[in-house]
């Protein structure tokens, strides 16, 4: 079992709870298919959690438009949350 989070803190580092959770189990019938990563969609991806916890932030963030929301990830997140936004 997989588990993405994504947590919410005040600027002091108070914690406020969870945004977004995503769980997920691996297919033993699909191990073995990193070799294929570049020719599957990012929708097709693990990648794509990153994409659906930056929409929650996003979602909140239009929610709150006095309140600014940052999101962090690390440079997988990253590049897969821009290229795809940039389509």
């Amino acid at each position: 079992m997989l588990l993405h989070d994504t947590l919410t803190f005040t600027v002091e580092g108070r914690p406020l709870g969870l945004l977004d959770v995503q769980c997920w189990a691996r297919d033993p019938e699909e191990a073995g298919k990193r070799h294929r990563r570049k020719e599957l969609p990012i929708e097709q991806k693990e990648s794509m959690k990153w994409l659906r916890s930056y929409r929650a932030v996003s979602e909140v963030q239009a929610l709150c438009p006095d309140t600014t929301l940052v999101s962090v990830g690390d440079r997988v997140g990253l590049c897969e949350s821009a290229c795809f936004i940039a389509r």
